[in-house]
């Protein structure tokens, strides 16, 4: 019964070193995250609305116009208005990566099922046509920060646009980004 009882233990003993190799690798590095939250606060709207979300309408605008890559047409421009901002905080707007988001360039790909193909939207600050707004990445553009003292208001500024991957077909477009105001 001894040996029975040894043995026993011995094969859940190699059984229990057989199994968990992966526990015993050695790590390659640490990741910290750090930030803050901000006891800061704003109230937003999209475009003067009654809303901080809403829909940005782009033109309609032909074939012709993005019929080649690197086309763009349609500029629009929008603003997220703020008001009642407290202490003291510089404020801004972080776009979010999301579904509607493409990883690699920040374009906001079409979501529409049977929509405009070989299109897409991109993002800038009004005062800045020339560096795109790729939303998910932490260095990315931005407007002019809001700044006042407590309590304050102001008005972020940008623009949409589509932009032809290639030569684009006909359909509508849609895509969601998702933003949230920075306290600095």
């Amino acid at each position: 019964m001894k040996n029975k009882l040894k043995l026993m233990m011995s094969a859940t003993g190699l059984i229990s070193v057989l199994a968990l190799p992966g526990l015993a690798q050695a790590s390659d590095g640490t990741i910290t995250f750090a930030g803050a939250v901000s006891g800061s606060t704003c109230t937003v709207v999209l475009n003067g609305s009654a809303s901080s979300t809403g829909t940005v309408t782009l033109p309609t605008v032909s074939l012709s116009q993005l019929a080649s890559a690197g086309a763009t047409a349609g500029a629009t421009h929008f603003t997220l208005d703020l008001s009642g901002c407290t202490n003291n905080s510089l404020v801004n707007a972080f776009f979010e990566s999301g579904a509607g988001v493409d990883p690699a360039t920040g374009n906001l790909i079409n979501t529409t099922a049977g929509g405009a193909t070989n299109v897409v939207v991109q993002l800038f600050p009004a005062n800045n046509l020339t560096t795109q707004i790729k939303p998910g990445l932490t260095s990315q553009a931005k407007a002019p920060d809001v700044t006042g003292t407590s309590p304050f208001s102001g008005t972020l500024n940008y623009v949409a646009q589509y932009y032809a991957l290639a030569a684009a077909t006909a359909g509508a477009f849609s895509s969601p980004v998702t933003y949230s105001l920075t306290y600095n």
